[in-house]
């Protein structure tokens, strides 16, 4: 049996897991990423404000990412790659 605990855990709850572990991360969390992906598609959600600053309740995880993703499929399929 497999149990995977980190599941139930908010974004919150994760970042005062790594300050109490002292758990290593990636510094472009620092620079106010929060959700990284490729270097097209991750997006500063607030410039200057560490990830585990911002509005974690009100706001996404994944906000800084780029939403166009579907635009970007149907393109793809148009030029015939799908």
């Amino acid at each position: 049996m497999r149990i995977k605990p980190i599941l139930h855990f908010t974004e919150r709850l994760l970042w005062d897991t790594y300050e109490v572990y002292k758990i290593p991360y990636c510094v472009l969390y620092e620079k106010g990423y929060r959700s990284l992906g490729a270097k097209t598609t991750s997006a500063i959600a607030e410039p200057g404000v560490p990830a585990w600053e911002q509005d974690l309740e009100h706001t996404t995880e994944r906000a800084g990412r780029r939403q166009d993703k579907e635009q970007m499929m149907a393109r793809l399929r148009d030029l015939g790659y799908m």
